[in-house]
């Protein structure tokens, strides 16, 4: 079932997803009718693919801000584009420092799993904060960032 609040894909009680799996989409959403971004905004407005959190990560320059009392990251690209990504966190963790934003792919084929792009801060650790791409469980509300297609 597709949950209008938040274009999630769930299976079941919302209040137990994790006991759930998730409805086989494909590996590579962007640009489907599963597509949230593209289902609401239209047009050319799709999900990311990994190779585009990647590039935010490996060639953007980052820093920490507060814009309208929210507090996340701001990326600027080599060419000045720039993009914030709030500390959105995801549904059963804080969001004080923490962004977790999916792309629109399967990580390994599983069905169970999608790709997104996460940072959050190791104290303690002495690694400050951390930036991947990394798989992540279908069934946590993340956030969902759209990017316009070429």
């Amino acid at each position: 079932m597709l949950d209008d609040k938040n274009g999630s894909i769930l299976h079941g009680d919302i209040n137990n997803r994790h006991k759930y799996r998730c409805l086989d989409i494909g590996y590579n959403i962007c640009g489907t009718k599963y597509d949230v971004a593209h289902v609401k905004w239209g047009g050319s407005w799709r999900m990311p693919q990994r190779w585009e959190l990647e590039e935010l990560i490996e060639k953007c320059v980052k820093w920490w801000k507060t814009y309208n009392e929210v507090n996340g990251f701001l990326f600027v690209g080599p060419n000045r584009n720039r993009i914030f990504l709030p500390a959105a966190g995801w549904d059963r963790r804080p969001y004080e420092s923490n962004g977790n934003y999916w792309s629109g792919a399967n990580f390994d084929g599983s069905g169970d799993t999608a790709e997104s792009l996460c940072f959050f801060d190791h104290p303690g650790k002495g690694e400050g904060v951390v930036f991947r791409v990394s798989s992540c469980l279908r069934h946590y509300g993340l956030s969902v960032r759209p990017v316009a297609g070429k």
